[in-house]
């Protein structure tokens, strides 16, 4: 049962771990600490301009099964023991997003987000010294910009047109990571009844049918690989 908030103004409190799994594993218990700061501001040009800063570190402990091979008596040997790993992770990130109102019908909106991750793997001195060491300090920066043009008409039909490039590029990778640059495109037209109650959304997502092979150290969206038609229906009584 959780009893805090997941959020306090608009700033995630709570997080699973910090840590992305699909780099280093899962991390239970891990200890995180978040600094975060924003700024909203409503001009009378209808222009509504948000920034934000956060700053989002992790520590965590992982102990391995392993095995110590040693010469014993003319052959070898190999007892069972543990490694410890620490884990130690650093995102920094900063974004800008303008909105603006056109008319009673039409709004329009850009942002900028620059995130940078840094991961270290620490092993005991002992692994931390061989040749062939798996110790690691990785680090990822990726920049996005998004942006979308929305149309609402009072009698419930609704459109939306957005687009999303996303570049990628990441140090202290054994072979190296090349850097990634993508673009993508979804579109939705919908119609909402019932006093708002009711949505029935039809769209296009990855209308450029793009492919994307993105560094998981850095946190983005799960974007479909490829064109995808989309369906949905909600209601909320």
């Amino acid at each position: 049962m959780r009893l805090e908030p997941v959020q306090v103004a608009g700033f995630t409190q709570a997080f699973r771990s910090l840590v992305p799994e699909s780099v280093a594993g899962l991390a239970p218990g891990s200890e995180f600490e978040t600094l975060s700061v924003g700024l909203d501001h409503q001009f009378p040009t209808r222009t509504y301009v948000i920034a934000t800063a956060e700053r989002l570190t992790s520590t965590a402990d992982q102990t391995f099964g392993a095995y110590l091979w040693t010469v014993s008596g003319g052959g070898l040997v190999a007892p069972a023991t543990a490694v410890t790993r620490n884990l130690d992770y650093e995102e920094a990130a900063v974004s800008v997003a303008v909105n603006q109102l056109l008319g009673e019908r039409w709004t329009a909106g850009i942002n900028y987000r620059l995130t940078d991750s840094q991961l270290a793997e620490l092993y005991p001195p002992d692994l931390a010294g061989l040749a062939s060491s798996p110790q690691r300090d990785l680090a990822a920066t990726l920049h996005q910009v998004s942006s979308f043009v929305r149309f609402t008409h009072e009698c419930g039909f609704f459109g939306e047109f957005s687009g999303s490039w996303n570049r990628q590029t990441s140090t202290g990778y054994s072979p190296a990571l090349a850097g990634e640059e993508v673009w993508f495109f979804d579109l939705f037209v919908g119609y909402r009844f019932l006093q708002r109650r009711g949505e029935v959304r039809v769209g296009v997502l990855n209308l450029g049918d793009q492919d994307y092979r993105l560094n998981p150290l850095n946190l983005h969206d799960e974007w479909f690989r490829e064109r995808t038609l989309f369906t949905s229906l909600r209601l909320n009584f």
